[in-house]
């Protein structure tokens, strides 16, 4: 009966990514990661020190929580950092996979100068990978600790 439902969350889950990555938007694509390692351009197997989700390669964690992490990342190509939010789909419920795919959903139709984009959107069985702007300026919160309050001009 346990495999049944795992089985048909699987499905409602799958059929939810399609939706949310069939909805249009300029930030985000589809495109399935190579399982967290790439493959080099002569066909072979990168090593596992060489770290990388799609055309990213993963450089270091910049944060961490109960079902995700996020690295710092560098496209292959053109250099651009990137933030990837590593979410570990098997360790979340169905209500909050749903929460999940809502949220990612809300924020590819996201354009704002103040808010962090989202450019693309990758998975695999086990996995969601958000690649997002990446934001230096680090956790507001850690510059609160450090500075006070802002004043309203240097939080606009």
């Amino acid at each position: 009966m346990a495999e049944v439902t795992v089985l048909a969350n699987l499905a409602r889950v799958k059929k939810t990514v399609h939706a949310i990555n069939g909805s249009s938007s300029q930030h985000a694509s589809h495109l399935r990661p190579s399982a967290g390692m790439g493959s080099s351009r002569s066909g072979g197997r990168r090593p596992p020190d060489d770290p990388h989700v799609g055309k990213y390669k993963l450089l270091k964690t910049i944060g961490k929580g109960n079902f995700a992490k996020v690295k710092l990342a560098k496209h292959t190509i053109t250099g651009q950092e990137v933030a990837i939010k590593i979410i570990d789909k098997t360790a979340l419920n169905p209500s909050s996979l749903q929460k999940l795919f809502r949220e990612v959903k809300i924020m590819k139709q996201l354009d704002h100068p103040n808010i962090v984009k989202l450019y693309q959107v990758m998975e695999n069985e086990q996995t969601l990978y958000l690649v997002l702007e990446y934001a230096s300026g680090g956790e507001v919160f850690d510059y609160l600790v450090a500075h006070g309050r802002m004043k309203e001009k240097e939080a606009r």
